[in-house]
């Protein structure tokens, strides 16, 4: 169950990295 939360922990974190990335982009353009 320890391992579950550490994993949608880092899950979560990628999925932030990649909105952030994809909004710079955005914004760049």
């Amino acid at each position: 169950m320890v391992t579950n939360l550490l994993d949608k922990t880092e899950l979560s974190k990628k999925i932030l990295y990649f909105c952030r990335i994809k909004r710079f982009d955005s914004e760049k353009a």
